[in-house]
């Protein structure tokens, strides 16, 4: 990899983002050896994985890692996103998941070129090179292991794969991209094999406050490094990749987004697209929690000492009669091999319940022209007229309060002292308005659809309504969000429209 060069230098295409998207787009677009391509990442690059440099909580894939590394976006609930080359990929759960064939049709209703049939290809091709595997009942942790046989015992069938295209009903072991113990994150996956290649640039520390437009065409963007030194990187093409929460931001700081926001912040309207920070939308998720007895900790500290390879185990449910997947459950445990086995007070484990077609609508609102402001988030959960979101997760906790009490769970933990508002319909709900949190799973802040929705911000292939040489290529253009974790979907969607930015640019260079 050369070394990055002066703010003056121009690169055909410049990648705002690092994350999972920003890293496949590096790889592909990089492929041609005559497109100079720069990827800008505001968090830090540890190098490659055989260098050693990684830290140690990035690297373990049998917890997910959100204490370091982070953005910590405000808004009362917590919005956590991957600060570092792989983004999120780099501190997730390491769950692979499918979705139903019939959430990627739906994805027709915004742009005819995208159905289940047109992403599959490349969701086979994410799993291939995330270094995607199945998970092993004999990895699982001894909760997680209880879960899996529980549900079993409750009357949930074994499905295997547990994402299959039409399964909407049982319990299953969840691929990992995991090797071994070590998260294998999309920096390691995509800019590894990559980084030699002498078109390829990577910037860590490198906050991008706006892009520069000129004559109604992006020309480059505005850099804030760490030390606050600020530059101008030029590019013929500039891809967000900044994911659901920052790209709306980044946008609406370049004179594009809402007219009153723009407005407000008094920032001069090149572009009005009122639908850029709107229509965000996140798996709401509780967690019912249970405190471990002393042979559960015992057992968790044994294995985790074992240093046994990841394993995840979810369970797929309906939350009314007529549901289709509309509940995902999941245990978790806070047990670690290093706590004095003498002094459990602070063990927890649980089941996350996660709504996963939630009516919801919130959004992403940009409240300053300060690069250095992060947005505030609103998720706005549980706020659907109707309130069948509230009910849905109703339903959820339920259950995960049924499980609990069938062994092996009800043998292995008790329910925590907190925890007595499950005793009725109105203790619960009141409940649930206070606990309920995101998944970590939001999309659809600069979603796709055709230039006469009002509330589109690109097209099919990523563009954006209205301007030249700006495309967005995150979860931010999802139209619908998946019922499964959408990391395996992001990864897809980059690899199919990086191949549509290639070829698109390799058409004009050849007309000029």
């Amino acid at each position: 990899m050369n070394p990055t060069g002066a703010s003056t230098q121009q690169y055909e295409t410049v990648i705002v983002g690092g994350g999972s998207a920003g890293c496949v787009l590096a790889n592909r677009l990089s492929a041609d050896p005559s497109r100079r391509v720069i990827v800008l990442e505001a968090g830090p690059d540890y190098g490659p994985y055989a260098a050693g440099r990684w830290p140690a909580d990035i690297l373990d894939a049998r917890s997910d890692s959100m204490t370091s590394h982070v953005w910590g976006f405000p808004g009362g609930v917590p919005a956590t996103r991957g600060r570092i080359l792989g983004g999120c990929s780099a501190i997730n759960g390491c769950g692979i998941v499918q979705s139903l064939a019939e959430d990627y049709d739906a994805w027709s209703d915004a742009d005819q070129s995208w159905s289940f049939a047109a992403i599959e290809p490349y969701l086979l091709r994410a799993r291939r090179s995330i270094r995607s595997r199945p998970s092993r009942e004999d990895d699982l942790e001894p909760w997680r292991h209880a879960f899996l046989t529980t549900a079993e015992r409750a009357g949930f069938p074994r499905i295997d794969p547990y994402d299959g295209p039409g399964i909407t009903h049982g319990v299953g072991l969840a691929a990992v991209n995991a090797v071994e113990a070590v998260r294998w994150n999309a920096a390691f996956a995509y800019i590894d094999p990559v980084r030699d290649r002498a078109n390829l640039s990577i910037r860590a520390g490198a906050l991008v406050d706006n892009v520069v437009v000129d004559g109604g065409r992006a020309t480059g963007v505005n850099v804030v490094d760490a030390d606050g030194r600020r530059s101008l990187v030029r590019g013929q093409h500039v891809v967000l990749s900044a994911g659901t929460y920052a790209t709306p931001a980044i946008l609406v700081r370049s004179g594009i987004g809402p007219a009153d926001t723009l407005r407000d912040l008094g920032i001069g309207a090149v572009r009005v697209l009122e639908g850029v920070g709107r229509g965000l939308r996140d798996h709401p998720i509780v967690d019912v929690l249970l405190r471990p007895s002393e042979a559960l900790r015992q057992a968790s500290r044994t294995h985790r000492l074992a240093q046994r390879p990841a394993g995840q185990v979810l369970l797929k449910a309906a939350a009314a009669a007529g549901d289709s997947w509309g509940l995902q459950l999941g245990p978790w445990s806070s047990i670690a091999a290093s706590h004095d086995s003498t002094d459990g007070g602070s063990d927890l484990c649980g089941i996350n319940v996660a709504l996963t077609q939630p009516r919801s609508i919130g959004e992403v609102a940009t409240t300053s022209p300060d690069p250095q402001v992060l947005p505030t988030v609103t998720h706005g959960f549980l706020t659907d007229p109707d309130g069948h979101d509230a009910r849905a997760l109703s339903a959820g906790v339920k259950l995960a309060r049924d499980l609990a009490g069938i062994d092996p769970i009800a043998s292995l933990a008790r329910p925590d002292e907190g925890h007595r508002w499950l005793e009725s319909e109105e203790q619960l709900l009141g409940w649930l308005r206070g606990a309920v949190e995101g998944n970590f799973h939001p999309v659809g802040t600069c979603r796709m659809g055709n230039v006469d929705d009002p509330l589109a911000v690109v097209d099919g292939n990523g563009h954006v309504h209205g301007l030249e040489g700006l495309s967005i290529v995150d979860a931010s253009i999802f139209p619908v969000l998946p019922r499964a974790n959408p990391h395996l979907t992001v990864l897809a969607m980059a690899i199919r429209l990086g191949e549509t930015l290639r070829t698109t640019r390799m058409a004009e260079r050849g007309r000029a």
